[in-house]
């Protein structure tokens, strides 16, 4: 390793400012010359972008209303489905119970729940959220 040290790779002669690629001199003049652009770009005239079409946006469908009934079991699916993924992915090494004593039953009770769901007419696409 050579211990001459690196020389601006700007001038190319003068030696570099520690941990920078160019020398005092030419630091100083970049820096000069940035600043005295930017006074010049505040005053200039703002031009703008040609303007984007933008896409066309469109709602989905609304779904329709349920009803109390409906909307309840609903509620009760999806944090029992929760409640289910939560239990499935718990780390089971330390806990006195074995999965398959919690889980099963959540599972059970997770079927009936949609069972329950198509019966008050819900829509197989809700009960996959």
């Amino acid at each position: 390793m050579s211990t001459q040290p690196l020389l601006c790779s700007r001038c190319q002669h003068a030696p570099r400012l520690p941990r920078q690629r160019w020398c005092r001199q030419c630091l100083t003049t970049a820096q000069r010359q940035r600043r005295a652009g930017q006074a010049r770009d505040v005053s200039a005239a703002v031009t703008h972008a040609a303007i984007q079409a933008m896409p066309s946006v469109t709602q989905e469908p609304r779904q329709p209303a349920l009803a109390p009934k409906a909307a309840h079991a609903l509620q009760q699916y999806r944090a029992l489905a929760v409640e289910c993924e939560r239990v499935r992915t718990q780390d089971w090494r330390r806990s006195p119970f074995s999965p398959g004593v919690v889980y099963d039953p959540l599972v059970r009770q997770l079927d009936a729940l949609r069972r329950r769901c198509r019966e008050l007419g819900i829509p197989p696409a809700l009960l996959k959220e």
